[in-house]
């Protein structure tokens, strides 16, 4: 029993976080943009990756948690999708759990009205780490969702009127 404990502790431990900006390499329509989640989301559900994966002002921000080696491979694999143009590294770290257990790949395009679901992703983006208050000192996930409400600020064309 006990070694096969550590062995899943061990595996525990591989569990990371990354995030990446890009810019898109052509415009995409919200209805491309939920097939490119949807296609994610089903790959991601094969290798056991959650996340998020957020468009506005042709900017792609995707957040990726999962095995450290299974997340980083498909990382290599984006930086060379001909969807994405330069595509930049903005965080990778260890993390203690995940952030979107629900999601093998929600999505949220900041240039459409919300919906539903992107009103429960947004809800689980805001709420996550209050609720949980068992890792308040867990700082990967707390700088990982910063970096999300960051691009969320920046790239998001329904608010961009209210700070004026």
């Amino acid at each position: 029993g006990l070694s096969r404990m550590s062995n899943e502790w061990g595996r525990f431990m591989q569990l990371y976080i990354l995030i990446y900006a890009s810019q898109a390499a052509e415009p995409v329509t919200s209805l491309s943009l939920e097939g490119l989640a949807d296609e994610a989301a089903r790959n991601n559900a094969q290798i056991k990756v959650t996340g998020l994966l957020l468009y506005g002002s042709g900017q792609y921000c995707q957040l990726l948690e999962g095995d450290k080696e299974v997340v980083k491979s498909l990382f290599q694999r984006i930086s060379r999708d001909e969807r994405h143009r330069v595509v930049r590294l903005l965080f990778e770290a260890h993390s203690p759990r995940r952030l979107f257990p629900k999601w093998h790949m929600g999505r949220i395009n900041l240039e459409a009205s919300m919906d539903a679901e992107d009103q429960m992703i947004w809800w689980d983006t805001t709420h996550t780490l209050e609720d949980d208050h068992a890792s308040v000192a867990s700082e990967p996930p707390r700088q990982a969702l910063a970096w999300v409400r960051e691009f969320m600020d920046n790239h998001d064309s329904r608010h961009l009127g209210d700070t004026i």
